[in-house]
C-alpha cells in the first residue's frame, strides 16, 4: 500500500523573482508576497475543509494595507474588526463577511456605527452588556466572547486562557441575567486565548460545545487565531481537524441544529508573506552591546515592528553566503532603545548578521503583520513604502487612511 506524501507546509520559501523585486524598492519598505500567499490561504481552506462549514477570516488588526485587504476579500475571506476605524478599513477593501468584537466598542457612536452596518458584535466584557442593555434601540442578536478556562496541561506561555482580561465568563449568573431581562440573543460565540495547540484545540472544541448545548440561538463558533504554534506540524493539526469535524457533526446530529465554524488569523496567515527591506547606514563597533556588531538601518524597529524577531538576510542573492558575524539590528530613531527583536523584558536580541557595509540592503522577514498596523511616527519619519509582488511584477500601494462617517 502507497503511503500519501507528507502535506508541504502552510508557507512555501520565497522565490528568487520576489528577492530579485527587493533591488527596485524605495527604502525602508514593506514588500507583501501575494504569490506565496495565495498558496497559503488555499492549504489552510483545504484543512479546515475536515470540518464541515468551517470558513477563513483575517483578523483585521494584522494590517492597514488596503491592497492587501481587498485581495483577502477577492479571494472570499472574511474579517474581524476590534474598532470602528477597522470596520471603514475592511468595508473599503470589500469584504462582506464583518464580525466585531473588543472593548472599543463600548460607547454610543461606536454602537451606532455597528447598528447602521448591521455588523454583530461580541459582547467583551459584562460591563459592554450592561452598556447594549441601556440602548434600547440596538439590535438584540449579539455574540459572546469567552474566556475559556484552559487546563494547565494546555497552558503556555503563549496562551491566556482564564487570565485574559477579554471575555465574559460563561458561568457568571450576571451574564445570564442580563442576557435573559433584555431578550438577547447569541447566535455566535467566539474565544481567542493566544497561541493554540491541537491538543488545546480540542479541549476548546468540546467546551464551546457544551455552551452552545446551553444556548439554543447559538449559529456559530469562532476559534480566533493563534495558529502558529498549531501548525508547527500541519500533519498533527490536520489531525485535530479532522476530530474536531468528527465531534461537531455528531453534536450537530444529537441536538438536530447546524453549526458553523470560523477561524481569523492573523499573524499566522499574514506575518510570514511580508519582507521589510531596509538600506544599511551604519555599522559600529560600540556600547552598549559589547562586542557585537550595532548594523543600523534607514527603518525604525520602534516605530513599525515592537513586537517580533526577524531573520535578516542580504537582499543580494549572489551573497547570501555571507559570513555571520554576532550583532544586533537597530532603527533610525533617536531613542537609544531603538532595536529589532526587544523582548518583553526590554533585552535586545543577538542574531547572526550578515557581514555588510553601509548601502547594502538588508531583508527582516516575518513583517507581513502587526507592523503597519502599529506605525507610529516618531522623530516625524513618514511612513513606510509598501509594495505587492505578485509572482509577475512589483506594484506600489498607497497606505489607508481613517476616514471618520459611516463605512462605505
Amino acid at each position: 500500500m502507497t503511503e500519501s506524501p507528507p502535506a508541504p507546509p502552510l508557507v512555501d520559501s520565497p522565490t528568487v523573482g520576489l528577492f530579485q523585486s527587493f533591488d527596485d524598492v524605495e527604502t525602508p519598505a514593506l514588500v507583501y508576497d501575494l504569490e506565496n500567499l495565495g498558496r497559503t490561504v488555499q492549504r489552510l481552506r483545504r484543512d479546515l475543509e475536515l470540518i464541515p462549514g468551517c470558513g477563513l477570516n483575517v483578523a483585521a488588526k494584522a494590517t492597514q494595507c488596503v491592497s492587501l485587504l481587498e485581495q483577502l476579500s477577492g479571494w472570499g475571506l472574511g474579517a474581524d474588526v476590534a474598532s470602528v476605524g477597522e470596520l471603514h478599513l475592511v468595508r473599503e477593501a470589500g469584504f462582506s463577511e464583518i464580525t466585531a468584537t473588543g472593548p472599543s466598542f463600548t460607547s454610543r457612536p461606536a454602537m451606532s456605527v455597528l447598528r447602521r452596518s448591521g455588523v454583530t458584535l461580541d459582547v467583551d466584557s459584562i460591563d459592554q452588556l450592561r452598556f447594549l442593555a441601556a440602548d434600547p434601540s440596538h439590535r438584540k442578536e449579539i455574540g459572546l466572547r469567552l474566556r475559556v478556562p484552559v487546563p494547565a496541561q494546555f497552558d503556555s506561555l503563549h496562551s491566556f486562557g482564564d487570565r485574559s482580561r477579554f471575555g465574559v465568563d460563561i458561568l457568571d449568573p450576571e451574564l445570564h441575567a442580563l442576557l435573559a431581562t433584555h431578550s438577547f440573543r447569541v447566535t455566535r460565540l467566539h474565544t481567542h486565548t493566544g497561541q493554540l495547540t491541537p491538543a488545546s484545540f480540542l479541549f476548546h472544541v468540546s467546551y464551546l460545545l457544551r455552551v452552545a448545548a446551553a444556548l439554543p440561538t447559538v449559529a456559530t463558533i469562532d476559534f480566533g487565531g493563534g495558529l502558529f504554534d498549531f501548525y508547527a506540524d500541519r500533519a498533527r493539526a490536520r489531525s485535530a481537524l479532522r476530530e474536531a469535524g468528527a465531534r461537531i457533526s455528531a453534536w450537530c446530529a444529537a441536538h438536530r441544529r447546524s453549526l458553523s465554524t470560523r477561524f481569523e488569523p492573523g499573524g499566522a496567515l499574514l506575518g510570514p508573506h511580508g519582507y521589510l527591506v531596509a538600506t544599511v547606514q551604519s555599522v559600529q563597533q560600540r556600547r552598549p552591546v559589547p562586542d557585537r556588531s550595532i548594523v543600523q538601518v534607514d527603518a525604525s524597529a520602534w516605530n513599525l515592528a515592537p513586537w517580533h524577531k526577524p531573520h535578516v538576510a542580504l537582499a543580494d542573492r549572489t551573497r547570501l553566503d555571507a559570513p555571520l558575524v554576532p550583532g544586533v539590528i537597530a532603527g533610525n530613531t533617536l531613542y537609544e532603545n531603538d532595536y529589532f527583536g526587544v523582548d518583553t523584558h526590554g533585552r535586545v536580541s543577538d542574531y547572526g548578521v550578515p557581514v555588510c557595509v553601509p548601502g547594502d540592503r538588508l531583508v527582516l522577514t516575518n513583517a507581513g503583520a502587526y507592523t503597519t498596523a502599529n506605525q507610529r511616527d516618531f522623530n516625524l519619519l513618514g511612513r513606510v513604502s509598501e509594495y505587492v509582488y505578485d509572482g509577475e511584477g512589483l506594484r506600489r500601494v498607497s497606505g489607508w487612511v481613517n476616514h471618520q462617517g459611516d463605512p462605505p
